[in-house]
């Protein structure tokens, strides 16, 4: 059945067209004749998230082969998010100015300058805070899985603290993960 689907945002300006007609019974397939058409994207729809709809509904990955009903518009709109602990600081600062600016309004009898003011310092604290205490990079246990174990005992088989355990039901063949060590100087 042939569909409309519409981008939007930074995908609309790539791809240089916003809105397309085409034969897709599922968003998936939408997602694949764009891909199929214009390949460049692809590389550029990996690196952002989008919300995708069919008519109302908000479709997530569970849904994605699930075929779309009736005359439902597809549409492929980019979703808007800060820009990690900079952001947070500026809109924060924005917060904290507005809050000085409106010292009068109130809705519904409470005044918002001080809900401005206190959203806004923890912004601002909360970005500084990750400014100075960023979260360690994943990719350093491939490089030297040996450099990166806190036992003593050096064991080969080790992973860096912070990383998941897996969960394996059944028999296998593999390799350990030191969940916990100790060390006890008590003579026995």
């Amino acid at each position: 059945m042939m569909r409309t689907i519409k981008v939007y945002g930074k995908l609309a300006k790539e791809i240089g067209q916003r809105v397309f007609r085409a034969d897709v019974e599922s968003v998936a397939e939408a997602i694949r004749f764009l891909v199929a058409n214009f390949p460049h994207i692809e590389c550029h729809m990996a690196d952002q998230h989008y919300r995708v709809r069919a008519g109302k509904h908000v479709i997530d990955e569970d849904g994605l082969h699930y075929p779309v009903g009736g005359e439902e518009i597809i549409s492929i709109t980019p979703v808007i998010a800060g820009r990690g602990a900079v952001g947070r600081i500026i809109a924060g600062v924005l917060l904290i100015a507005a809050s000085f600016l409106i010292p009068g309004v109130a809705l519904f009898g409470v005044a918002l300058a001080p809900i401005a003011f206190g959203i806004g310092a923890s912004l601002v604290l909360g970005g500084v805070a990750q400014l100075i205490s960023p979260m360690p990079g994943m990719g350093s246990e491939e490089k030297d899985p040996k450099n990166n174990s806190y036992s003593f005992s050096g064991i080969q088989n080790t992973s860096r603290s912070g990383l998941p355990i897996p969960i394996i039901y059944g028999e296998t063949v593999v390799g350990s993960i030191t969940i916990s060590a100790g060390v006890s100087v008590e003579a026995v």
